[in-house]
């Protein structure tokens, strides 16, 4: 899970406005799965009801959008002057059913904000932001288990755990799953036909790889 935080500011003459619209544009990339019911708003520290503002995620036709739109976010509840920050938090997350779709290392997996708000007191016309780009990471590892007298033989069946002993979290008491997330219980990994261990989804950190079982006629 990823935690996101949007902050935006507004115009130095938005008194006078009768109504500003005001919205936040968030474009996720197509490993990333938002949760919705996540998005909470501040208004200079002040929560603003839910009822306030709409939350939509759009993941139709190609599209991974969540938008937060206040019609007029000076009837938010909360005065708005000058200098007011507007601020949006929601939790989304590397999704492992979207394997396929997420980008391992490199240039990361990009999540893109822009704003969208009045710009003009005397019309309806709309302004956009440029837009803002940050990036989330994951990382994979393989390892391979051979035959130490010969490294073309290739060990199947060989059982391993890991554990992080040096992630940001869970950092001696979890254990990599499956799908690369952490877990309380140990997961056995096991060696394919080729000797290979392949796991991604992994945060950046240390980790502890242990075996667990070893074929006959080895140490």
């Amino acid at each position: 899970n990823v935690q996101y935080q949007l902050t935006g500011t507004v115009a130095d003459n938005v008194a006078t406005f009768d109504t500003y619209y005001y919205e936040f544009h968030d474009e996720l990339s197509a490993g990333l799965t938002a949760d919705a019911s996540s998005v909470a708003v501040k208004i200079d520290g002040t929560k603003v009801d839910v009822s306030k503002y709409t939350v939509a995620y759009d993941t139709t036709n190609n599209n991974n959008t969540l938008t937060v739109k206040f019609n007029d976010l000076k009837s938010a509840g909360v005065d708005i002057t000058k200098d007011s920050k507007v601020v949006v938090t929601y939790t989304a997350k590397l999704d492992a059913t979207k394997a396929q779709k997420v980008t391992v290392g490199g240039q990361g997996n990009p999540n893109t904000v822009k704003l969208i708000y009045s710009n003009n007191p005397m019309s309806t016309g709309k302004g956009e932001s440029t837009p803002d780009t940050v990036r989330d990471y994951t990382y994979a590892l393989k390892l391979v288990k051979e035959d130490s007298a010969n490294e073309q033989t290739k060990l199947e069946g060989v059982k391993f755990t890991i554990q992080a002993t040096g992630a940001d979290e869970g950092a001696g008491t979890k254990y990599v799953q499956e799908d690369g997330s952490l877990g309380d219980h140990a997961y056995e990994f096991e060696t394919n036909k080729k000797g290979e261990i392949n796991v991604k989804g992994l945060d950046a950190g240390t980790y502890t790889v242990q075996e667990t079982h070893t074929l006959d006629g080895y140490n």
